[in-house]
């Protein structure tokens, strides 16, 4: 929501990375849930980028405690990635995950997520306070298709990261994570 109207965005970042990146002309697929034909969808795309968000996924969504007070959740985005991802995957659409985008992934095939990284076991946040980004270090898994020639590199990425995989899922595979 930006003021009182209802807004479908994508940051310029995100566009960017799949016009010059992917070399594709990317759109925006609304988050308006059962009203979006996805077989439509399908026919008109060679793939999907579930991109970052300020908000997380709902935990009802993966049998998760309930949030706490002032938690940001997106229930149309809910309605709309968690059932189109299991739907693009079976219609052999690629799909490609970006922080909560991976966490939607995870959940769409019956992962969990850790709500807050300090109460990830062994785990150090390195700032507390959730609207600190700051640009960290990845790691690059060897032969990941997202980013050829520069595994192993601690290519540079914007973090903002206040949720993080609790139980992962076999069909999906990690390419990158920060340390």
């Amino acid at each position: 929501m930006l003021g009182e109207q209802a807004y479908h965005l994508a940051g310029e970042k995100y566009l960017a990375a799949v016009l010059d990146g992917a070399g594709g002309l990317p759109l925006i697929v609304p988050a308006i849930g059962r009203e979006l034909s996805l077989e439509e969808l399908f026919d008109t795309l060679d793939g999907l980028l579930f991109m970052g968000s300020a908000s997380n996924v709902e935990p009802r969504h993966y049998r998760g405690e309930p949030s706490e007070g002032g938690t940001l959740h997106d229930p149309h985005r809910d309605d709309t990635t968690l059932p189109l991802i299991p739907r693009a995957v079976a219609a052999g659409v690629p799909v490609l995950g970006i922080c909560r985008g991976f966490q939607e992934i995870n959940v769409a095939f019956g992962g969990s997520l850790w709500q807050k990284l300090q109460d990830v076991p062994g785990a150090r946040p390195r700032w507390r306070h959730r609207s600190i980004s700051r640009r960290a270090r990845a790691r690059v898994r060897a032969g990941a298709a997202v980013a050829p020639g520069v595994a192993g590199h601690g290519q540079r990425f914007l973090a903002r990261a206040v949720c993080r995989i609790r139980r992962s899922v076999p069909r999906t595979r990690l390419s990158a994570q920060h340390p």
